[in-house]
């Protein structure tokens, strides 16, 4: 009884700072706003997780999850291991140019450590379904591509511009990336229509953005 109170609280905490989040962005959301939303004690809170990072920490490993996994089954679908390691940048550089409101969010989830760390874990854990260079320090490259990436969603770069700055370092991993598996790339990103939680991207800023539409 007590691990489900627990989960149903994480679950409350999620969706009503993932509303803040979208709505007034990270920096502006304090911790007294999300007890009020949320109708929790900080105490209750901080016992299920660590504070507002630990809240993004959470936010950003269910997107990024979401992302990974997508990409694993379409590489399976299009026969290509490559699209492992093509397709998640992908995916968030068309997340920054479909949303001023998760463009924000995600430049955040890019600037924190723990997320970081979490999004190198991840793209190399996944990234282990494509054959590489034993030359390659993995750790090291993955690091540099998605700090690099990092950077272009912080200036809202689109995804195509954004994918050809990527591509070559990406080839260093995978081989060469011609401009035909840039286009599948683009078709496949645009034709998913990838979900932020319950909600489409398309939808948020709409929702969510009016200060910034403004």
């Amino acid at each position: 009884m007590a691990q489900k109170n627990n989960e149903d609280k994480l679950l409350t905490i999620t969706s009503r700072s993932i509303e803040l989040f979208l709505r007034n962005g990270y920096e502006e959301t304090t911790m007294r706003m999300i007890q009020d939303a949320t109708g929790l004690h900080s105490g209750s809170i901080y016992y299920v997780i660590n504070g507002k990072e630990g809240i993004l920490l959470m936010i950003s490993e269910g997107f990024i999850g979401d992302i990974m996994c997508r990409s694993s089954r379409i590489a399976r679908e299009l026969g290509d291991p490559r699209l492992n390691v093509l397709l998640p940048p992908a995916f968030l550089l068309h997340t920054t140019s479909s949303s001023k409101c998760m463009s924000r969010l995600l430049g955040q989830m890019f600037r924190t450590d723990s997320v970081m760390m979490l999004i190198s874990t991840m793209a190399k854990e996944w990234s282990s379904r494509v054959d590489m260079p034993d030359d390659i320090d993995i750790d090291s490259a993955l690091s540099f591509i998605y700090g690099g990436l990092g950077s272009m969603i912080r200036t809202d770069k689109g995804l195509r511009e954004g994918m050809g700055i990527m591509t070559p370092f990406l080839s260093l991993l995978i081989g060469k990336v011609g401009t035909d598996m840039l286009d599948t790339i683009e078709e496949v990103v645009r034709r998913e229509e990838l979900p932020f939680y319950d909600m489409y991207i398309t939808e948020i800023d709409s929702i969510f953005g009016d200060e910034l539409n403004g």
